[in-house]
This record gives C-alpha cells, sequence and structure tokens, in this order.
C-alpha cells in the first residue's frame, strides 16, 4: 500500500526505505560471512571506488552527498543478494526457493489483476490515457521485470508439479504481465509464454508411461485450449489499447523508446574529461544534464536519468566505476551460455533467458540493476543456474 499511499495521496511513507535499511544489515552481516576471495576483491575495488569518487565529488561538484550514498546502496543491493544466496547455498538447495518465488509472483499477480478488474489503484500512465495498472506499486518496469522474472520460475513448477492450480497460476502471473501495460511485461509474457509451450509439446519428455499419456492427452485437449484462450486474451486485450498505448508498442517506437534521453546521457558522457571520465560526477549531475537537455524538467518538475542502466551508471560513475558495477551482470549471462553449452536441459536454458533478458532490459530500459523487486530473484538466479549441484559450489 506504500506505492499507493505515494500516487494517490501524495504521502511519503518511509516504509519502503525502512524496509530495504533492515534488509541492507541483513546482508552486510552476511557479507561478513563470504569465503570467496574473488568477491573480496571485487567488493573491496568497487568500495574504493565510490570512496575516491565520493571525494572527488565533493572537491569538484556540487552534490548532494546523502542522494549520492542513497543511490550507490541501490546499486550494491543486488550485489549483496547474490552474496546473501551464495553464504547460504546449503540452505537455498535444501529449501523450496524456486516455489517461492512462483508464489511471490503469483501474490503480484493477484494485487495486479484485481486493480485491473475493479480499477481501483495506480494507473501505469494517464488516467484519461494508456492502458495498464500498477496496482499498489509505483513503478510500472520495476513490477513488470519482477513478473517476467516470477514467470519463469512458475513455468518451472508447472513442469515439477503439473497440476490445474500451478498451470492456473502460471497464466494469471502470465496474463497480469499485460495487465501492467508496459513493453517489457507484454513482450516478456508472450515470450516466457511461447517458450513453455513449445518446450511441453516438442521437447518435454515423461520417463513414466503414465505421464507420457498424461502428456499425449493434454497436447491434444488442453494446449489448444490454452492457446486458443491466449488468443482470445490477446484480441481482448488489444481492443482495450488506445493510441497512445498502440503507439508505444509499435516498433519504431520500441526502438526510439528512450533515444532522447540516451542521446541526451552520450552528449553528457562525451563531455566528461580527465578524472570526470574516469569516475563521472555522480548521479545527480547527469540527471540534471538530462533533464535540462530534454526539457523534461519543465514537464515533469523533476530531473531523470537516461531509463537505460548502461547510460546511467557511466554517466553517473565513469568508465571505470560504471564498466565496474557492469562487468558482473554481462559475465553471467556468457557464463550461463557456456553452462547451457554441456547442460543442454530446460533449466539450464530459462538460466540463458533470465540473465539475458535482465541485460537486454538493462541496455534497453532500465530499471533492472538498480530495481529492488528484482533483486531477490536475480540473486538467487546466480546461484540457482550456475552452481555445480553436487558439489554445491558455485562457479561463479
Amino acid at each position: 500500500m506504500n506505492g499507493y499511499a505515494q500516487v494517490q495521496m501524495h504521502i511519503h511513507l518511509p516504509v519502503g526505505w525502512l524496509y530495504r535499511g533492515g534488509i541492507t544489515i541483513i546482508l552486510l552481516y552476511n557479507l561478513l560471512k563470504l569465503r570467496d576471495e574473488r568477491w573480496w576483491g571485487y567488493f573491496i575495488l568497487m568500495g574504493l571506488t565510490f570512496i575516491l569518487s565520493i571525494i572527488y565529488w565533493l572537491t569538484r561538484v556540487n552534490v548532494q552527498l546523502t542522494y549520492e550514498i542513497q543511490t550507490i546502496f541501490r546499486i550494491v543491493y543486488i550485489l549483496l543478494m547474490i552474496v546473501f544466496f551464495k553464504v547460504n547455498i546449503r540452505k537455498v538447495f535444501a529449501a523450496d526457493v524456486v516455489g517461492w518465488i512462483a508464489n511471490y509472483g503469483f501474490l503480484i499477480a493477484c494485487c495486479i489483476t484485481f486493480s485491473y478488474l475493479t480499477g481501483f489503484g495506480n494507473h501505469s500512465y494517464g488516467e484519461n490515457y494508456g492502458f495498464g495498472t500498477k496496482s499498489f506499486f509505483t513503478a510500472g518496469n520495476d513490477i513488470g521485470l519482477a513478473l517476467v522474472l516470477s514467470s519463469v520460475f512458475s513455468s518451472m513448477v508447472l513442469f515439477r508439479k503439473r497440476t490445474v492450480s500451478n498451470l492456473l497460476k502460471f497464466l494469471l502471473v502470465i496474463a497480469s504481465c499485460s495487465f501492467i501495460g508496459s513493453r517489457v511485461g507484454l513482450f516478456g509474457a508472450l515470450i516466457v509464454f511461447s517458450i513453455s509451450c513449445i518446450y511441453f509439446v516438442f521437447f518435454y519428455h515423461p520417463a513414466l508411461t503414465k505421464e507420457k499419456k498424461q502428456k499425449r492427452v493434454m497436447v491434444v485437449m488442453i494446449v489448444p485450449m490454452v492457446c486458443y484462450g491466449a488468443y482470445l486474451f490477446a484480441y481482448h486485450l488489444f481492443s482495450m489499447f488506445d493510441d497512445y498505448t498502440l503507439n508505444r508498442i509499435a516498433m519504431d517506437s520500441i526502438a526510439s523508446a528512450r533515444d532522447n534521453l540516451q542521446e541526451a546521457a552520450m552528449k553528457y558522457i562525451k563531455s566528461l574529461e580527465g578524472l570526470s571520465a574516469i569516475l563521472g560526477k555522480g548521479q545527480e549531475s547527469l540527471s540534471k544534464a538530462i533533464a535540462h537537455s530534454t526539457n523534461v524538467y519543465a514537464f515533469t518538475n523533476q530531473y531523470k536519468g537516461a531509463e537505460a542502466d548502461f547510460h546511467d551508471l557511466i554517466g553517473s560513475y565513469g568508465f571505470w566505476g560504471g564498466t565496474l558495477v557492469l562487468a558482473p551482470f554481462i559475465y553471467f549471462p556468457i557464463r550461463s551460455l557456456l553452462v547451457f553449452f554441456h547442460h543442454r536441459n530446460i533449466t539450464q536454458f530459462w538460466g540463458v533467458f533470465v540473465f539475458s533478458a535482465f541485460i537486454v532490459i538493462s541496455y534497453s530500459a532500465g530499471h533492472a540493476i538498480m530495481n529492488v523487486m528484482v533483486a531477490p530473484i536475480y540473486g538467487f538466479s546466480v546461484i540457482y543456474f550456475l552452481t555445480n549441484r553436487n558439489k554445491q559450489k558455485t562457479i561463479v
């Protein structure tokens, strides 16, 4: 309800800040238990970089120190989440975290669906234009990415235990991705649903004779019904779209969704010289430069970043600081692809999808690396998809 209070009632409660603060303390405690020299070396290097950056900013740029530190902690949050799952790897594999994440997505899906059906909650865009609801949340793209990644685990649960309830949960999560109205939700849901159907029909081979018979019945009867239902759902969905929404999902619009912001960010990055090019000038300096370059401040009365993580990070923390933060997120999809080549199964394929989707959205639409709702899903994914389960030892 914190998101609803912020958007609808303009009341900013410190609930989210206090919650993330408490979680961060727990994550930092787990960091002290980490026994991995590679990760310690990375955190020490990143810590020294941020300290040097802050000292440089204070001497050369007029920055709001509190704001910059909060932004840095939002970046570090997802990395600390990876460490948390790495430190607690035995407990992680002893528990059904896959099922927990699937239920996490289902809970969000229930909220989104409730708001879509009742009209109660935050609109994704405007009250009189656009399609979609954010329910009780503040950021549509943030919740969209969280739901898309959750739908992957919901699909895994469905194939692990093929029940009507798991099928309905999976379909609700997929549908709710569309109810948000964002490109991430719409296209992400379509891809996950398509992959799940193709895998079930062509690649899923149950071992037991009884399960083989069940599959044949489902392929003949249930799959066509689900596909026809998906067609009717898509038809209904598109009938609800106004010109604004149709324009947003058009190919030209997708290609240039954030062109103005990214071009302004690139112009700012190219203007950086000396230590500013290496360490940046902070998030606030970048946001102000983009806002004034695009006149976005005149319309929204607020400063905005490029809304693309690569541009935001390199623009804020320079080529050294930005690349240092981005390095693990570029490495994970490459590593997961190598693992998939050695173990070609649906689980490792989903790993490639999760890491690839994350980095693509991070580059093109932002709302990934600093997305606190996605952090626990991504943190678990790193350990789950990139771990030797026999030795319970991560390869990252």
